[in-house]
């Protein structure tokens, strides 16, 4: 009796927490990409990160190796010589959904998410679409398809347009939170998508919200981690709810 009493309650605590760990998996939306960087590169000489992964070493850092599978997790360090930022790419398109991924920095040059679109280089410089950085000391939300790099203000910028007729355009277009984040430690972001709303979790304490429309931007094509330093990743994945 005993014996049963015990089986019962411990087969139907069982499937509480397996139906709570669902919903929870499920409100996120349906996993589109994920990846645990949990393997080898054939040649460690080279970039050869497996899964469609792309970089612009090629073209940035003339071929030299920037993206580098060690112990399971990610490596970006941008060389001497490179002249950009290291941008590690993948496609995974979806309009709503949620990000999660562990990473860290090492300086204070952090580290970026980006969400871009290359159909809409006509209007938008690169096709960037939106920015979450991080350093040790703050978080800036960045919405760039209508700030910074939309093309109409991109291209009096570099016409040499004033700081503060730039400022002007691109007001409301970004929010910067203070937040403490430790060199040499990891974390765990969440971002969450919402039409035009963007919520960041570290560690899942929510740490900031910003809405501006270009978080709408259906489809956020890629994610591309931006590295002008060095920072290190592991297990991304991405939901999309649409």
């Amino acid at each position: 009796m005993k014996i049963s009493f015990l089986f019962s309650l411990f087969f139907g605590l069982s499937i509480s927490l397996y139906s709570q760990s669902k919903t929870t998996e499920n409100s996120k939306g349906k996993l589109i990409f994920s990846d645990d960087f949990n393997r080898l590169e054939k040649d460690d000489s080279k970039e050869e990160l497996g899964k469609n992964w792309t970089t612009n070493s090629k073209n940035r850092a003339q071929g030299l190796k920037q993206a580098d599978l060690k112990n399971g997790t990610l490596h970006i360090k941008m060389t001497k010589t490179a002249n950009h930022a290291v941008s590690v790419k993948h496609d995974a398109p979806f309009k709503n959904g949620t990000v999660q991924v562990k990473f860290q920095i090492t300086d204070k040059k952090g580290i970026a998410f980006n969400f871009n679109d290359p159909a809409i280089k006509n209007t938008v410089w690169a096709g960037h679409v939106c920015q979450v950085k991080i350093t040790p000391s703050s978080i800036k939300i960045t919405d760039q398809k209508e700030g910074i790099f939309k093309l109409s203000i991109h291209s009096k910028k570099k016409a040499g347009a004033s700081a503060r007729e730039i400022q002007e355009l691109t007001k409301g277009k970004s929010k910067s939170i203070k937040h403490n984040c430790q060199p040499n430690t990891w974390y765990n972001l969440t971002l969450n998508f919402e039409e035009e709303t963007l919520s960041v979790w570290i560690n899942d304490m929510k740490v900031g919200t910003h809405s501006s429309l270009g978080f709408a931007h259906n489809p956020k094509q890629n994610i591309a981690f931006s590295v002008a330093s060095h920072a290190i990743v592991d297990d991304l994945k991405i939901y999309s709810k649409d």
